[in-house]
């Protein structure tokens, strides 16, 4: 250990630099393969697309439907 280690100044061997350059190196590559492996995202997206699909069903059966029902209903209600 060099004496910057214990004094809490910046190294000024190479040495010492090049080490740390490296770990640094190393931290920030395994925080960008853990974000790009997190797959919670993912699963919220398809829920996403999921219920979106779902809509768009739900409002082509109403409109293809909407003047059946409305008919029945209204011969419906005049029937009483």
């Amino acid at each position: 250990m060099g004496e910057s280690e214990h004094s809490g100044e910046h190294p000024n061997n190479k040495e010492e630099v090049g080490k740390s350059m490296s770990k640094l190196q190393n931290w920030a590559a395994k925080k960008v393969i853990a974000l790009k492996t997190r797959e919670e995202g993912q699963g919220l997206a398809e829920y996403g697309m999921i219920l979106a699909l779902i809509a768009v069903v739900c409002i082509g059966a109403v409109r293809i439907l909407g003047g059946d029902i409305n008919s029945t209903f209204s011969s419906m209600s005049g029937a009483f």
